[in-house]
């Protein structure tokens, strides 16, 4: 697990899809409710070191965060999902959003499965690097690039291995 080198202002804390039944049948989550307690203060301190924190949920909860973060509801990015998007629209909502936030130069990624919502999640929203195939094998900061439709920019990105599942 690699330390967070700077959390301030201009880190994005990306959470992918942290809903009750993804955490549920999740093989890696031995206790479920003190997996939720221990991201919900993580999301708490983020919001109090002011970072922007960004939720990608599951189509089921639209613009609502699942009940465990609802008290988050207006202080983080929500990018919902629906049953007819793309797989790929989440992560072009969120390429658009890291480029709007021209004062986020640095990524964490966490949450989701490890091996389908989480590698997916990455790959598409991240460009100028080799495919990631293995999250286990990210343990340091990495430089990439973050292209929308009409603008890019170079991020450092890391990986947050307490909340992926």
């Amino acid at each position: 697990m690699s330390p967070i080198i700077k959390l301030s202002y201009s880190s994005a804390y990306v959470v992918v899809h942290p809903d009750d039944y993804a955490l549920s049948v999740s093989r890696l989550i031995k206790n479920t409710e003190e997996f939720k307690n221990h991201l919900k203060r993580k999301i708490s301190y983020l919001v109090r070191k002011k970072a922007t924190v960004i939720i990608l949920n599951l189509g089921e909860h639209k613009e609502k965060l699942p009940e465990f973060l609802k008290e988050f509801q207006n202080q983080v990015f929500i990018i919902p999902s629906s049953e007819k998007d793309p797989i790929n629209a989440q992560a072009i909502r969120l390429k658009q959003l890291l480029n709007e936030c021209h004062w986020v130069d640095h990524v964490i990624f966490t949450g989701g499965w490890k091996n389908a919502c989480f590698k997916h999640t990455i790959n598409k929203t991240l460009s100028d690097i080799p495919r990631i195939t293995c999250i286990d094998a990210i343990q340091k900061p990495f430089k990439a690039t973050v292209r929308s439709v009409s603008k890019k920019k170079s991020v450092i990105v890391e990986i947050d291995h307490r909340f992926i599942f």
